[in-house]
């Protein structure tokens, strides 16, 4: 058996993801071939189809297995330009009128913060193939980098050892995408591994989820940078203007988070349709000698093929669906990345009333509602509900249909709602005193229990 190192398949940018082998040349198949290693184990078994665009698979598994990384470089990015702006050795770019408890005027704004956060995860994302696998090993199975595709008979052996590769798999990884099922290999492999490796873990990773998170942060970083030239000159606290300006991001913003939660929950509907009638004489394979192999192991396994479909529409599909609500509607890493970029603003303005030397009973003031009740406890909480509400099979109230359009439109409605009214709360607290401030906390806390108590597994 030969595995490969899942991050050296992420390297040079990911190029082994971006074509199918079929498209290769022999010498590129056997260079792919070449940095596959002989190992006695995998500890994951990558499946997938090339019906999907290998570039997404490759941004999914990047950010999926990124994402520590990425926190990390943030933390440690945020940190020192939060420091070194702190104590005056990054200088101010411009200065933003600020109404804070007891204090009121302009205050000297920085943009080295919100710079760093956006900077520093990239760059620990794109760094995180190069670096050592600290929790032991990462070898992984990947079909067309551990089969010898130069050479028809070794692949061909390789192939009639698929089951071997998966009982000697601690981990199926499923890459999933809206054609996987239609394929017959990926359903083979899911029959092989639960036969040939019971006690092994499924994990059904929807490739949509990444690309969701990704957009989010792109697009809540060009909000943040949008929202620091808007605030800039004397009339830049205006409450009138600042409104504007959330209207018209989210407006432009909204359309392209929108198109992906909407193909989200077009593969998650799939998904569950897909495995309710599910059907293994249904399922397509470019070669006949393969689709004959498959179904006679799967005859071998289950007894026959209609079982095996039978095994699918039950009892497979209410394993994936539990697994799937165990990890929640949304992985809790990917919203706190989402969000960084504003958390990174509100520190940009704990800097400036410090640099200003504003009382502190304002700086303070501004830390707990902006920092705590706001970015840790508010937003956070509003992007859960937003996923929640597009979860939630709504139905039209005039012919009783499920209605995706309205499902994404009550979800928009509803974050734009909530996110604008809490920035809105945020800065008027603020302004007033501890009692306000506290007041806020408590209610954020709240909202925050009950989204993530109740929101977030649904």
């Amino acid at each position: 058996m030969r595995g490969v190192s899942l991050r050296s398949t992420l390297k040079r940018g990911g190029w082994l993801w971006l074509y199918s082998p079929s498209v290769l040349s022999i010498e590129k198949r056997a260079q792919v071939f070449a940095s596959s290693k002989p190992t006695e184990r995998f500890d994951k078994f990558l499946s997938h189809t090339w019906w999907t665009h290998g570039k997404w698979k490759m941004l999914s598994l990047l950010i999926h297995f990124g994402w520590p990384t990425m926190l990390t470089a943030w933390a440690l990015g945020i940190t020192l330009s939060f420091a070194l702006s702190l104590i005056g050795v990054l200088p101010a770019c411009t200065s933003f009128e600020v109404h804070a408890i007891g204090f009121h005027g302009e205050v000297p704004y920085g943009c080295w913060i919100l710079l760093t956060g956006l900077l520093a995860p990239i760059a620990g994302l794109m760094a995180f193939p190069y670096l050592p696998c600290l929790h032991g090993s990462d070898t992984c199975f990947l079909d067309f980098v551990c089969i010898n595709q130069t050479d028809s008979v070794e692949m061909q052996q390789g192939i009639r050892c698929i089951g071997h590769f998966l009982a000697a798999s601690a981990e199926l990884r499923v890459l999933w995408s809206a054609p996987y099922l239609s394929r017959l290999w990926c359903v083979f492999e899911l029959a092989a591994y639960r036969k040939m490796n019971p006690s092994g873990k499924i994990v059904i990773a929807p490739i949509a989820n990444e690309l969701l998170a990704c957009r989010g942060f792109l697009w809540v970083n060009v909000f943040t940078f949008v929202f620091w030239f808007s605030r800039r000159g004397q009339e830049g606290g205006d409450a009138v203007r600042l409104l504007a300006v959330f209207v018209c991001v989210f407006a432009v913003m909204f359309p392209s988070l929108a198109h992906v939660a909407w193909k989200q929950k077009l593969d998650r509907d799939k998904l569950e349709s897909d495995l309710a009638t599910f059907d293994v004489m249904n399922v397509e394979c470019s070669n006949d000698f393969d689709r004959q192999c498959i179904h006679e192991a799967i005859i071998q396994w289950y007894g026959s093929l209609a079982a095996f479909s039978e095994h699918v529409q039950g009892p497979f599909r209410q394993e994936v669906v539990r697994l799937m609500r165990a990890g929640g509607s949304v992985p809790v890493a990917y919203v706190w990345l989402s969000l960084s970029p504003i958390f990174c603003l509100s520190l940009e303005g704990f800097v400036a009333l410090w640099r200003a030397n504003a009382p502190m009973e304002s700086v303070l003031g501004f830390a707990a509602s902006h920092l705590l009740a706001h970015d840790i406890l508010w937003l956070p909480s509003v992007v859960i509900l937003y996923h929640f509400t597009t979860r939630r099979d709504l139905r039209c109230w005039t012919c009783g249909c499920k209605c995706l359009a309205l499902e994404i439109s009550m979800g928009a409605i509803s974050f734009c709602v909530l996110f604008t009214g809490g920035s809105m709360v945020t800065v008027l607290v603020a302004s007033r005193n501890f009692g306000w401030v506290l007041a806020w906390i408590a209610a954020a806390s709240v909202f925050a229990g009950v989204s993530w108590g109740y929101c977030w597994r649904i």
